[in-house]
């Protein structure tokens, strides 16, 4: 058996080339898959940043949307994308970050049928805002106002006894 026939060779030749064969074709094949994918995401990502799209046609839904105090512009774009105002938070906050936008805290009211451009306008003008923007106190300055009361209480309930 060390020796193989012409013909077992011959087979086993065209055995792996088509093998190798077929292997090339699956991975080119996957190769081209994969770039149609990133060219088809690269474009979409681009039209969402650069292009004037909305979610729906106009008038489209109306949604209040509540934005705190010192929340990233990537927490806001994540809230907008859950409320279903925009397609894609990457693209509002590289928007965002493009435009130099400063999001202003309040409570605003949205539309699907604005473009990325129209929402940052409206979030960063305070002055659109349908609610006061509330003074949110850290939990270091309750503690701190708390117990200035307790003493407070305490020094007089001291003195009442004197």
């Amino acid at each position: 058996m060390a020796k193989q026939s012409a013909t077992s060779k011959a087979v086993l030749n065209v055995l792996s080339t088509f093998i190798r064969l077929v292997l090339n074709l699956i991975f080119y094949g996957v190769v081209a898959i994969l770039l149609i994918k990133a060219g088809q995401y690269a474009y979409t990502f681009t039209y969402d940043v650069f292009g004037a799209n909305t979610m729906s046609e106009a008038p489209g839904r109306q949604v209040e949307v509540k934005i705190l105090k010192g929340e990233s512009t990537m927490s806001v774009a994540e809230k907008l994308e859950r409320n279903k105002l925009i397609n894609d938070k990457n693209a509002f906050y590289m928007k965002a970050k493009l435009l130099g936008t400063n999001i202003m805290p309040g409570t605003f009211v949205l539309s699907d049928a604005m473009t990325y451009e129209e929402i940052l306008d409206t979030i960063s003008d305070a002055t659109l805002s349908i609610e006061p923007v509330e003074e949110e106190t850290s939990a270091a300055e309750t503690t701190k106002a708390t117990q200035e009361e307790a003493g407070k209480e305490t020094s007089g309930s001291d003195n009442a006894s004197e």
